[in-house]
């Protein structure tokens, strides 16, 4: 009979029961999380199968319930574990070796609070599955030996765990690309490993550009298994003040590039969105008018759109607008410091716009790494 555990780097199944006809298991989700109703750095399962190549295996995920009725919807509406759920057996992926996934299309269903799953063990009897597309800790080893001869370290983490960052090119006109502030939000890990691929070929130019390529920068909680520190504050809401390692790294490597005459002309933060049925939670955040002098919101809002029109990323009309009352994100520390384009990329959970079709299609993993391919060539060839 198969089998399945939680315990390897990343993993975050817990509870798991096993019965004769299925497995019973539950995700790993804080109770602080679940008390307030939010899942934020939550919204994941994943589990190892392992039993007998061709053994039908029948799954049950219990998604933790919390009591609507003790929540503050008017605090981030977005994270609700109900909203989660909506969507999850959308976005059930597979996988032998934890860098391939495919979504599973059939075998999956929702009943209530949780999710079950069917599935078939494959040739070697072991198969990987995650509610969410995953980017593991293997992919990132995979990704850093790829790219060794650009590599270098921006620093330590909280943990002490080396950060690790890319450099393509030689020019003074940098563009810094960054991505999994949050642990769960990979949309941009993939985005940005197909990127980098586009800026090694032999054709590709880089004579007036550098690009600095950071894949992941919550490496700590990609190994997994509870084994990490606590942050002190959310790292996305850290750029003010600077508390914690990874921002501090990141912050003194772009001063010094600035004070040795580079012009910061892209600075791009990279997350997932909300999970919701009737809004993909994709977006690119832009300021609103009025907020930064009218030449620099003009250039800023040209750009932004030109992204739109020529990525397989959101609706063309998807942008979100706000002011400078947001807290210190990446993307105010870039835009107010060094008057760059700097934006944050939401990358929805769930599906990606197709420009084609003019319609949203299921997320995947070839979906993420085509936009990076795309955003490579659109960066290379934008009149800065």
């Amino acid at each position: 009979m198969a089998v399945m555990t939680g315990k390897f780097p990343g993993g975050c199944c817990t509870n798991i029961q096993h019965y004769s006809d299925r497995i019973e298991c539950t995700p790993e989700v804080s109770p602080q999380a679940l008390k307030t109703g939010m899942t934020n750095g939550h919204h994941e399962w994943r589990g190892l199968l392992w039993g007998e190549e061709g053994e039908q295996v029948h799954i049950v995920i219990h998604w933790p319930p919390f009591d609507p009725e003790k929540v503050d919807r008017t605090a981030n509406e977005y994270w609700f574990v109900e909203s989660f759920v909506g969507v999850a057996a959308d976005i059930v992926f597979a996988g032998t070796d934890e860098l391939t996934w495919t979504r599973l299309e059939t075998g999956v269903r929702r009943d209530g609070w949780d999710i079950h799953i069917d599935v078939a063990l494959p040739a070697g009897g072991k198969l990987y599955l995650s509610v969410n597309l995953p980017f593991t800790l293997k992919a990132l080893e995979k990704l850093c030996e790829e790219f060794r001869d650009y590599r270098f370290s921006l620093g330590k983490t909280a943990g002490g765990l080396d950060i690790p960052a890319f450099r393509f090119g030689t020019g003074k006109r940098a563009i810094w690309l960054q991505a999994n502030q949050h642990v769960t939000e990979i949309g941009g890990c993939y985005v940005l490993w197909s990127l980098m691929r586009e800026l090694v070929k032999p054709e590709t130019d880089l004579k007036d550009f550098s690009f600095f390529v950071v894949p992941s920068i919550s490496v700590d909680k990609m190994i997994g298994d509870g084994h990490y520190p606590e942050l002190k504050v959310d790292i996305n809401r850290d750029w003010l003040e600077f508390h914690q390692p990874e921002t501090k790294a990141i912050s003194s490597y772009i001063r010094s590039l600035a004070e040795n005459g580079y012009t910061m002309l892209v600075m791009t933060d990279m997350h997932n969105g909300w999970c919701r049925p009737e809004d993909s939670g994709g977006n690119i955040t832009e300021y609103n008018h009025g907020f930064i002098d009218n030449e620099y919101w003009e250039r800023r809002v040209k750009y932004t759109r030109a992204v739109l029109a020529a990525l397989d990323y959101e609706n063309p009309e998807k942008i979100w607008w706000h002011d400078r009352s947001v807290p210190r994100t990446f993307e105010r520390y870039g835009s107010e410091t060094y008057k760059a384009y700097s934006s944050t990329y939401e990358f929805s959970r769930f599906q990606l716009w197709d420009r084609e079709k003019g319609a949203y299609v299921p997320i995947s993993q070839e979906g993420l790494m085509k936009i990076g391919r795309q955003y490579a060539k659109f960066l290379l060839s934008y009149d800065f």
